[in-house]
């Protein structure tokens, strides 16, 4: 059951959060995102492998900080093209 006083993925401070929570946050989402990609999804991962990046478990791990690293680079660039990609399909509703 969820502390409610933990934070969770959702919440600003995700260094606080386990780190098996936030993999297994991490991969469920881009599950999700390989199924119905959008720009939320993709921030998301982005914030997640941030945190991940600077989490204190994590931080002294170099093999696990350099998948993390070269991860958030390419989600960066897909949350980039996916803002691109969706203005314009937004600017055609109206």
């Amino acid at each position: 059951m969820h502390n409610a006083s933990q934070p969770t993925p959702a919440t600003d401070n995700l260094t606080e959060v386990p780190a098996p929570a936030l993999q297994a946050s991490l991969c469920r989402l881009m599950t999700c995102y390989s199924l119905h990609p959008c720009q939320m999804k993709a921030r998301t991962i982005v914030r997640i492998l941030s945190a991940l990046l600077q989490h204190p478990d994590l931080r002294h791990w170099p093999p696990q900080h350099q998948i993390y690293l070269q991860l958030l680079e390419t989600w960066s660039q897909v949350a980039a093209v996916q803002i691109n990609v969706q203005a314009p399909a937004a600017a055609n509703l109206h």
